[in-house]
């Protein structure tokens, strides 16, 4: 196994994790304290956090990038119609385990969930682009495309990616312990997009069904807000 990809990837999820951190402490050595900032003047630094990130994952992956979107255009079509049925098993197999754990507990969605509504409902421009736009790319990156590169095994792929996605996505919200449940709720799309990435090569097709997948949540809660 290449030391310099599993190096590579380490650092990436790494950087994922300090990033922010990284940002607001370079502001706070120019005299910037974000604590004082408005709520505008907060959306607006952490957008342009966003797309710094973006920009940071795009240049550490410059090559394989682009080769995997040329990859993903000239398949289109197929990937789409060949995978979606996996993305709509995702679904089916979410709601499921979404269902028997609100049979165990009365929660009725994920703090995570709970979270992000949260934010859409506050500032539903900056919610929308964070659900939307930021985290298929930086997710399927982080998530995806570091482990596909040092574990070639497509089962354990799978399960790293689904248990690894579901844990971030519980561990920094979670109030009680069976709120850790919907890790594998989480993980289901873990597993899912991890799949099409391995059977597709390019990780712009599991990007493409997360990025489906985020909007249509989005969407559906605007529109049950409206109703």
């Amino acid at each position: 196994m290449n030391i310099k990809t599993i190096a590579k990837s380490i650092f990436v999820i790494l950087l994922y994790y300090i990033f922010y951190e990284i940002m607001i402490k370079v502001m706070s050595l120019i005299g910037l304290n974000i604590s004082d900032f408005s709520s505008l003047q907060k959306i607006i630094t952490f957008t342009i956090f966003d797309i710094l990130l973006i920009i940071s994952l795009y240049f550490i992956y410059k090559k394989d990038l682009k080769k995997e979107f040329l990859l993903f255009k000239n398949n289109f079509k197929e990937f789409v119609e060949k995978y979606t049925k996996y993305w709509l098993l995702g679904i089916v197999l979410m709601s499921i385990i979404n269902s028997i754990i609100m049979f165990i507990t009365p929660s009725d969605v994920a703090n995570n969930e709970e979270l992000v509504r949260g934010l859409i409902d506050k500032f539903p421009l900056y919610g929308f682009f964070s659900a939307v736009l930021v985290a298929p790319f930086v997710e399927e990156i982080v998530f995806r495309k570091t482990f596909k590169d040092i574990i070639k095994n497509k089962y354990l792929l799978l399960i790293i990616c689904g248990l690894t996605f579901g844990t971030i996505h519980v561990i920094e919200s979670y109030t009680k312990i069976t709120d850790l449940l919907y890790i594998f709720s989480y993980g289901v799309f873990g597993s899912v997009f991890a799949y099409i990435y391995y059977k597709t090569n390019t990780v712009f097709t599991s990007m493409f069904f997360h990025f489906i997948h985020n909007i249509m949540l989005v969407l559906i809660y605007f529109v049950s807000n409206i109703i």
